[in-house]
């Protein structure tokens, strides 16, 4: 199955109410499609979530990457104030 133009925006009940805010506002301000789901899904180009080393994360990144798709991946940042800072990475674990 070919993959579709757009985002599918993962989330999961677990994550924070920062991670949750950040997802939700790069979904409102893509000028892409955006899908919200909170189970991967798969269908989209892009996919972007929260939190790499959240169990199950790593194997649909590496899995969608494979598939030929991108990976935008947030997660807590390295400095300072850990809950008001976060880190962006494309397609690796590390920025």
């Amino acid at each position: 199955m070919a993959l579709r133009a757009g985002i599918e925006i993962l989330t999961h009940p677990e994550d924070s109410i920062s991670a949750r805010a950040i997802l939700n506002a790069m979904g409102q301000a893509s000028p892409m499609p955006c899908a919200n789901t909170s189970g991967y899904f798969g269908k989209h180009h892009l996919l972007m979530l929260w939190g790499y080393g959240r169990p199950g994360n790593s194997e649909v990144v590496r899995g969608h990457i494979k598939r030929g798709g991108r990976v935008i991946l947030w997660d807590l940042g390295y400095f300072g104030d850990r809950k008001n800072y976060a880190r962006l990475s494309i397609d690796q674990w590390h920025p």
